[in-house]
């Protein structure tokens, strides 16, 4: 995505939520710290604090990140579903830019529609708060936002089926109003986690696993803006190489609109809504909804079974460390050769284990294709 445009003509709203009205149980503790670090790259990259729209609902003990912010003179509200909107709706608007940043960083779901929802910090039991993500996108790429032709997405939440959460009431979404689409619009999403997958969150590091690698590669790009088709092939790269070690459970994704003369452009390995398609991309046919079902309900089992020979594969790999420990301290010769024994066993048991999540990955990203063309 090449952008010619500079620091000054950039414009951010960066959300960080950690503390929900649900209780404790929602609570995270890193968003907000990781929406203050991408902040201070913006800040670092002299981008205007005024262009800077912060919603920030920290725990207790983060609070002094929000009231540093306020210091610095960055606009900084709650993230209640109220200022999210009016920030959107009303207060981006007003300020004047060509390069437009999203920054979220929290609790998420996705519907059986396919269609992802972030949930704001007044989120309660009986009054579950989102905003649509993709009617936001759809808000940012209509003529409402067209000084914005440059648009790029940050977002790191879980996208986990909202009906596997059994709850017991809806989500509450108020929809965006936008007008018509302004096909000049490039937008670049950089998501966290693949249909049905839950992003991590390090609490003792304050920060989500794929907000810092995220932040860690933007710091070292000296280019401006910065390089996403680079920053998407490294953030796969690490987490890829973290699912092989069985150290990430989560795949982040991208989507891509950019509008040509030969027609509409989605291009990433997102799928994308129904909405979406028949909307804007005539290149799919109608959606059918039992098949879509049928492909999610696959999806889901598919992520199961990953998520099952992943954990087995980590056990064998601590097998194998303590047993390649062991023989490293043996003196007795017999026993030196039935450790080795054990270890050439338990090798060819990770080996086997990581031959069937391949083909499990395989059959999912063939799995997530389908869904893709089936639409919602």
């Amino acid at each position: 995505m090449s952008l010619a445009v500079t620091p000054a003509k950039t414009c951010a709203v960066v959300v960080g939520i950690e503390r929900y009205d649900v209780g404790d149980p929602w609570n995270l503790d890193g968003p907000a710290s990781d929406a203050v670090r991408f902040v201070d790259w913006l800040c670092d990259k002299q981008v205007p604090g005024e262009n800077i729209l912060v919603l920030l609902s920290p725990l207790e003990e983060n609070r002094h990140l929000g009231e540093a912010l306020t210091q610095r003179g960055i606009s900084t509200q709650t993230a209640s579903h109220d200022h999210i909107v009016d920030a959107l709706v009303n207060r981006l608007h007003r300020l004047d830019g060509e390069l437009l940043f999203l920054f979220w960083g929290g609790h998420g779901v996705i519907t059986s529609d396919q269609k992802r929802r972030l949930f704001c910090a007044n989120a309660t039991a009986a009054n579950q708060q989102v905003i649509g993500l993709d009617d936001l996108l759809a808000l940012l790429r209509s003529k409402t936002c067209s000084r914005f032709k440059q648009q790029i997405g940050i977002i790191d939440a879980s996208a986990n089926y909202f009906e596997e959460m059994r709850s017991k009431v809806g989500l509450v979404e108020s929809g965006f109003s936008r007008g018509e689409l302004d096909r000049d619009i490039k937008q670049f999403v950089l998501y966290s986690a693949a249909t049905g997958e839950v992003a991590d969150n390090n609490t003792v590091r304050k920060t989500g696993a794929f907000s810092e690698m995220v932040l860690e590669t933007l710091g070292q790009d000296p280019h401006w803006p910065p390089d996403m088709s680079a920053l998407n092939s490294r953030v796969k790269a690490y987490f890829e190489r973290r699912r092989r070690e069985g150290q990430a459970r989560q795949t982040p994704v991208y989507f891509q609109w950019q509008l040509s003369g030969e027609g509409d452009g989605i291009l990433g390995d997102l799928p994308v809504s129904g909405e979406m398609q028949t909307g804007h991309d005539h290149r799919f046919g109608h959606s059918n909804r039992q098949i879509l079902d049928r492909l999610m309900r696959n999806q889901s089992r598919l992520n199961k079974k990953i998520d099952a020979l992943q954990r087995q594969w980590e056990l064998l790999n601590e097998k194998l460390s303590g047993l390649n420990e062991q023989w490293i301290l043996e003196t007795q010769f017999e026993e030196k050769l039935r450790l080795k024994k054990s270890i050439d066993d338990t090798q060819t048991q990770r080996d086997q284990v990581e031959e069937q999540l391949k083909d499990m990955e395989s059959q999912l990203a063939k799995v997530d294709s389908d869904v893709w063309r089936a639409g919602a």
